[in-house]
């Protein structure tokens, strides 16, 4: 009977690549065909719904570059000029955010399937036909995976999956230009690449791991099969950012010099510190690989609970955790020291290096699923691998191979449409989070001011409560504690918590706008109504300062600025307020709320 792989080989390999993309394309649309119902969420707030410069309203090249040179991230001006243009081409809808995530999403995964075939086709090299059979399934699985979702459809995670469009794409170009023989071929390819890195490092800070993703494919990919050390310049390429690393290395662990500076700043607003952080990583990426191997929807969440480690053996699944990872790097380098290995060794490296970044020193979350989406090829490189030699160990392997990977994919496409929906809105994403990690005092405050959002007060309070039961001291919860007791008319305790919110800090340009309503009530109860209103002045033209782009913060500021009797600055603030309204719906709201305190449209003001 004739071999599985030489029925895979006999397939012309421009076929091959074509029924790879197109099962990718079909795959990945099977799996977020739901994406672009779902809407903006939390840091989309920042960085596109609440951020002028990406507002416009013709794509021009220089609208476009000054989205860029106005990035609410600096360093990342990039993702800020997609936003605009989708901002544009969509006049706002998060539809159009969420097709074109779709679409990156889409291209990572033809790279991750490019890059997966370079590996193969060394590890298989009479077999062509097989490798790319085989790199076709780790991209899908790769592509399907519910691990994923958070890379996708949360919009503003577009700067991780642009910087791994671009990490991935100078990989490749670097593999290929090695592999060339023509000059003008390599030089081609190697510009590519640099260009490919520029563009990486101007979309998100990870992607600045790129040269040492270079060097682990140079040393692991190209030279497999050949020796590892050539020469002394070999020597000094491996050397000279192994001495920096450990320079890095000793910088933080004697809390000296700009290593240390750079990587300590921000843990004063964690509620961990740096070496909490350390210590726990081991844990969290090990997680990250029981999420991996066992991608139940359940699993998946924007919050989770996770126990800080605040020392090596506390708790003793720490110890665990750092021999696992200590584990994995030292066979990765095992194996990349040998001919036979090395393409294992590639694999296995590519995890823990693509994670350096953002799960070692720097002040982040501890715990954050897309961190896993650059990563997650070493582990379906692996996978790969292991399908590859069942293929061809047994008589009916190639078989084997399909039923298996036919379970996987078809498991992980159902897990992914499952996620999916959770974003479709601001309540169901903080529910799912709530209910995933209820030790999560940030989880339970988010769910408490959804519902204020909503204009459900009636199911705000036990959140908000159960939020300040875990950490007394968290801003926002006292200041959603503020909102619901202002509307419930008790506006005495209602300041307490506001004030109490702004001693625990942390506080937005949310706090003085609910703070000045409270003001605005008390003014309209008859509580010192001069001070009252210019307190709530105050406010509002504090929260304006700080989101001069809000309709809402005007409208109360015009609001504040007549009933304390400034007639010609509240008719000011009223037109303002027209001017940034793009809703008929408020716009006609604040026409009659504007006939509350104007009687003429000359300005002149008085109650009613």
């Amino acid at each position: 009977m004739m071999n599985v792989m030489t029925r895979f080989s006999a397939v012309p390999m421009w076929l091959g690549w074509l029924l790879a993309v197109c099962s990718i394309t079909l795959v990945t649309i099977a799996s977020y065909w739901e994406a672009p119902k779902n809407v903006f969420h939390f840091d989309d707030r920042f960085s596109i719904v609440e951020h002028p410069p990406i507002h416009i309203t013709e794509p021009s090249l220089a609208n476009l570059l000054q989205a860029g040179a106005n990035a609410y991230h600096a360093p990342r001006p990039l993702p800020s000029v997609t936003f605009a243009f989708d901002w544009w081409r969509g006049g706002g809808d998060p539809r159009a955010f969420q097709i074109t995530n779709i679409l990156i999403h889409l291209i990572n995964a033809v790279l991750v399937l490019a890059l997966l075939y370079q590996v193969l086709i060394r590890l298989a090299p009479g077999w062509r036909g097989a490798a790319l059979a085989v790199a076709t399934v780790g991209a899908l699985v790769w592509a399907a995976h519910p691990i994923q979702v958070q890379a996708v459809t949360y919009i503003v995670q577009r700067m991780a999956s642009l910087a791994a469009l671009f990490m991935l794409l100078a990989v490749l170009l670097y593999v290929l230009g090695r592999s060339a023989q023509s000059l003008l071929s390599r030089v081609l390819f190697f510009a590519g690449c640099a260009v490919s890195f520029a563009l990486g490092a101007l979309s998100k800070e990870n992607a600045w791991i790129t040269p040492l993703l270079i060097l682990l494919a140079e040393y692991g990919l190209v030279r497999h099969g050949q020796a590892l050390i050539r020469s002394t310049a070999d020597k000094f390429i491996i050397g000279v950012p192994l001495a920096l690393g450990a320079l890095a290395l000793l910088s933080i662990v004697l809390e000296i010099g700009p290593v240390y500076d750079f990587v300590s700043q921000g843990y004063e607003q964690r509620d961990f510190t740096l070496w909490q952080r350390v210590l726990t990583q081991p844990s969290v990426i090990a997680f990250y690989l029981s999420q991996v191997l066992w991608p139940l929807p359940g699993r998946f969440s924007l919050e989770h609970d996770f126990v800080i480690s605040t020392a090596l053996f506390q708790p003793i699944s720490a110890a665990f955790a750092w021999l696992g990872l200590l584990g994995w790097i030292a066979g990765g380098l095992w194996l990349l020291s040998r001919r036979a290995g090395r393409l294992y060794g590639v694999l296995l490296l590519w995890v823990p290096l693509t994670l350096v970044v953002e799960s070692s020193f720097i002040s982040l979350e501890m715990v954050f699923e897309h961190r896993m989406y650059v990563p997650l090829l070493g582990v379906t490189g692996l996978l790969g691998c292991g399908l590859l030699w069942l293929s061809g160990r047994f008589r009916y392997g190639g078989l084997a191979v399909a039923a298996i990977a036919a379970v996987i994919i078809v498991g992980l496409v159902i897990a992914t449409q499952q996620r999916v929906p959770v974003w479709s809105s601001v309540l169901s994403l903080v529910q799912n989070s709530a209910e995933h990690a209820p030790n999560s005092a940030r989880a339970w405050s988010n769910l408490a001011r959804q519902y204020v959002n909503l204009n459900r007060q009636d199911l705000a309070l036990e959140p908000a409560q159960r939020a300040l039961r875990l950490d007394p001291n968290n801003s926002a919860a006292l200041e959603t504690m503020g909102i619901i007791l202002t509307n419930r008319g008790t506006v005495a305790e209602a300041e307490r918590y506001f004030l109490a919110a702004f001693q625990a800090g942390k506080t937005t340009h949310s706090w003085p706008a609910n703070f000045g309503v409270l003001y605005l009530r008390k003014g309209d109860e008859g509580i010192d109504p001069s001070a009252s209103y210019r307190q709530a002045v105050t406010l509002f033209r504090q929260a304006k300062a700080m989101a001069p782009w809000s309709a809402e913060y005007s409208r109360n500021l015009a609001i504040a600025l007549a009933r304390s009797g400034q007639c010609n600055a509240a008719y000011a603030e009223w037109q303002q307020f027209f001017t940034l309204a793009k809703s008929p719906a408020l716009i006609a709201q604040g026409r009659q709320l504007m006939g509350v305190d104007f009687q003429r449209s000359d300005g002149t003001c008085a109650r009613r």
